[in-house]
């Protein structure tokens, strides 16, 4: 299984935002085993704007105009915050499908699609993103109460 490394990802992003060249050799993807490495998940909704495998991968090595283009786009917004989150949580790794999964290789892809069920069950935690909220967040235990809609959720 393909995960991003939370602490390679926020650091480039930081470099991107700055206007720094990022380092083009720190590995924000890595091959990890899913039963021996601590991860979380995001689920969410696809989007028109999602960010792929291949932008992922290449992002630091863009200009600042492509680098601008997706760093826009919401689907590279609620990736970052999946990330902003996993760091306050003290997670090294994360798995997020349009980012991990190369879906321009069928093997790959069908072997992802395959290993999905092993990989939900062997997380730590489970981010869902809630696009249709007025404010995107992760709700945490300290919310219970405050939104009707997560009483059960957050049990």
């Amino acid at each position: 299984m393909r995960l991003i490394n939370v602490e390679a990802f926020l650091e480039r992003e930081g470099f991107i935002r700055d206007g720094k060249r990022a380092d083009r050799h720190i590995k924000v993807l890595e091959s990890k085993d899913d039963e021996e490495t601590e991860y979380v998940i995001l689920s969410h909704r696809w989007i028109e704007e999602e960010v792929d495998y291949n932008e992922m991968v290449k992002l630091a090595k863009m200009d600042r105009e492509e680098q601008d283009e997706i760093r826009k786009r919401d689907g590279y917004q609620k990736v970052l915050q999946s990330f902003k989150q996993a760091q306050k949580d003290r997670y090294e790794w994360l798995w997020v499908d349009t980012c991990c999964i190369n879906k321009e290789s069928s093997v790959e892809l069908s072997k992802a699609i395959n290993s999905m069920y092993r990989w939900y069950e062997n997380m730590k935690v489970c981010y869902a993103y809630l696009h249709d909220l007025p404010s995107p967040f992760f709700p945490t235990a300290c919310d219970k109460g405050r939104y009707p809609d997560f009483n059960g959720w957050l049990e």
